[in-house]
């Protein structure tokens, strides 16, 4: 039997009423012993009460002669099927998930009580009720056994619930954010900025120092000086580091507790990937012309196969989409598309309009796969909290990116009806010059080669070949740094232009054009001496360099 004096000891703790998923075997109910003597539980009795019905309240459980609680520590009540951590006692608990009470009671005086939810008997709280506890954490007094007869103030959710355990340490960190540009990087020895957000969760203040980044390994990554950080206060850390190895990182943050050498906190704050991976982002369409509809490319890049629906989609502001299950063979590519029948429609259309496309034709329904669930829409135009207007990240199954793209970048226009391509899958730097507006024609390549990808011959400034299946004339070009546009144009021997082949202001990057041999009314030449021209300028409109090449249209290459 509890003594006079032990009564004011023994506490609720921690309660366990909406667990994640079905109730029944994960609730819980914790007492605490807050005074210097070992107290018997006998005939102490944890009782329910139902908010929706008033001052009714049930047994759940009564103590034994055989039950103690030590000075300081804890006694665990599980409810039927537990499959946790060796409790104290079972009982058929049926906590309700609010508003509603639990209580200690004996001899008809009541020890202790929480009641959580709207409620509207007094006799259900202490002070005030508890708002209530979601997502599957418990409610826990802050620190154990803290108590001032208000329900609202005493008790806080624990996301973590520690069931016959202390509710918080005396050292504790929350990783609340994990910010790296750039998301992911294609290969070792670029620099990354790792921005941490955290908050102290401990019921000790940290201490100031130097704080470090490391690996799984716990190898030193990357080091910056924290100030202070008392409980329940938050900061943020920036870490410069520079991937060594490639592949994903697991990374933690190492916050000393004492003296150099001594202990310290470690805490997973996320991973990180470098180097390429087995499925890569290759094309974003995040502008498309009327009646079409955005889509993205992905490369199955590895020498095995790949399953798709290993993978996720998310946009800068969204949730990640799981992709269509699909294997993938090495090489393969698949367009993610917004809308079948859009894209279909559009495609049908460049198709039946004439362009030449720069890839062997085939047809959408090879590759194009609809996204299950919402499209992760994608900004033209940035918000006025990034310099960006949107980024592309492909997800594995932890929710580490594996592969990200950015759309308009530091101001760049996201131009109506053109891709953003990558323009290789070999590191590359910044996304500025591994992500470009796709230089083809017909502004984009979905399910093919990317036009940046093509490679320009380096012993001539504007080749020239068959076109695709042997008709007409494909000319290629590079533009190189600091040259803004190009126009190519054919004459015949008499100085006459027979066809503009048009042009276009992408900047640096190699360049496919086709030739149909048709003149600007669309009748075919017949086969003569032609004279081709291409003009290269630069940003401010200025000229550059002109490049003539002799060809005979309707016979491919001229002398």
């Amino acid at each position: 039997m509890l003594t006079p004096a032990a009564r004011a000891t023994v506490r609720l703790n921690e309660v366990m009423y909406d667990p994640a998923g079905a109730d029944g075997g994960r609730e819980f109910v914790e007492l605490y012993n807050a005074g210097a003597e070992p107290v018997c539980l006998d005939d102490l009795r944890l009782q329910f009460a139902n908010g929706a019905v008033g001052d009714v309240w049930q047994g759940r459980w009564t103590g034994s002669p055989f039950d103690t609680l030590a000075p300081g520590g804890f006694f665990l009540v599980v409810d039927q099927g537990w499959q946790g951590v060796t409790p104290n006692a079972v009982a058929s608990l049926g906590l309700q998930n609010g508003p509603d009470a639990v209580r200690l009671s004996l001899d008809g005086d009541v020890l202790d009580l929480l009641g959580y939810g709207a409620l509207a008997t007094v006799a259900l709280y202490e002070g005030l009720p508890h708002p209530g506890a979601t997502g599957g954490g418990s409610l826990a007094r802050r620190p154990d056994g803290h108590d001032t007869d208000r329900n609202d103030a005493d008790w806080n959710i624990l996301a973590e619930p520690t069931p016959g355990a202390p509710n918080y340490p005396a050292f504790g960190l929350e990783i609340t954010s994990f910010r790296a540009e750039p998301a992911s990087q294609t290969g070792p020895g670029g620099v990354v900025d790792l921005t941490l957000g955290f908050v102290a969760s401990g019921l000790s203040a940290l201490p100031a120092g130097e704080v470090f980044l490391v690996d799984g390994a716990g190898a030193e990554l990357a080091a910056v000086w924290c100030e202070r950080l008392a409980p329940d206060a938050a900061g943020e850390a920036d870490f410069v580091w520079s991937p060594t190895r490639r592949g994903v990182t697991a990374l933690y943050l190492s916050w000393p507790l004492a003296e150099p050498g001594g202990d310290s906190l470690v805490v997973s704050v996320g991973r990180y990937m470098s180097g390429l991976p087995s499925l890569a982002l290759t094309e974003v369409m995040a502008a498309p012309s009327a009646g079409s509809c955005e889509w993205i490319e992905v490369l199955a890049a590895d020498v095995a196969p790949v399953e798709l629906g290993d993978f996720a989609l998310c946009d800068a502001d969204g949730e990640p989409r799981s992709l269509p299950p699909r294997l993938l063979a090495p090489g393969e590519r698949v367009v993610l598309v917004q809308s079948s029948a859009s894209f279909a429609t559009w495609w049908e259309g460049l198709q039946g309009s004439g362009d030449v496309w720069p890839c062997p034709v085939v047809a959408p329904h090879h590759y194009a796969l609809e996204l299950p669930g919402a499209w992760p829409t994608l900004n033209n135009t940035p918000p006025a909290d990034r310099d960006f207007a949107d980024r592309v990240h492909l997800l594995d199954g932890a929710g580490t990116v594996l592969d990200h793209a950015t759309v308009g970048w530091a101001g760049a226009e996201v131009p109506s009806g053109r891709s953003l391509e990558r323009s290789g899958l070999i590191p590359a730097g910044h996304d500025l010059m591994l992500w470009r507006a796709c230089t083809a024609a017909v502004g984009s390549t979905p399910g093919c080669e990317n036009a940046l990808e093509a490679s320009a011959p380096v012993d001539r400034p504007l080749a020239v070949t068959g076109g695709e299946g042997g008709s007409g004339v494909l000319f290629v070009f590079q533009l190189y740094a600091r040259e803004g546009a190009w126009h190519l144009e054919i004459y015949d021997l008499t100085g006459r232009r027979v066809r503009d082949l048009g042009g276009d202001a992408l900047g640096a990057g190699p360049r496919r054009v086709s030739w149909d041999g048709l003149d600007d009314q669309g009748r075919e030449i017949s086969p003569e001496a032609m004279i081709a021209l291409l003009t290269v300028t630069g940003a401010d409109g200025a000229r550059l360099r002109r490049h003539k090449v002799l060809i005979v249209a309707g016979n491919g290459i001229g002398p």
